[in-house]
């Protein structure tokens, strides 16, 4: 999700978005009970890109799109739950680090925002996709 936050708020320093979303990584505290820290911080994300700046503006278009993206990460990753995720990352054979499924859905968040008109022409025309997923 970083790698969206960069390429998408090039203002806003890394080291600024890696603060606000560490406490949930690895499902919220590193306990795995939670929401999966991609998924979270993919949250995080649309809110600072679509999200109101007072309590008086409309909001409909930013939950509309954290449901969207809840929905797109829940069919590609089966749950929202950390641990199943991590489970199965870190088993026998497999990759033994959620990187992989954070770059995938970097992919499936650049595209659901690509698709809201939410990415500037630049960002659309000159920038791949994080995750390297089309």
């Amino acid at each position: 999700m970083l790698a969206v936050g960069e390429q998408m708020l090039p203002d806003i320093p890394a080291s600024l978005l890696t603060r606000i979303a560490n406490g949930f990584a690895g499902g919220v505290g590193r306990t795995r009970d939670e929401m999966c820290g991609a998924l979270a911080g993919g949250v995080i994300l649309i809110g600072l890109l679509c999200g109101r700046e007072t309590t008086g503006q409309d909001d409909e278009l930013c939950l509309d799109l954290v449901r969207q993206w809840r929905q797109l990460f829940k069919q590609r990753f089966g749950t929202t739950v950390c641990r199943p995720i991590f489970n199965a990352m870190t088993a026998p054979g497999g990759p033994q680090t959620c990187a992989g499924e954070a770059g995938e859905a970097a992919g499936v968040l650049w595209e659901l925002l690509e698709r809201a008109n939410c990415l500037g022409a630049e960002q659309t025309e000159s920038t791949s996709v994080p995750g390297g997923i089309r």
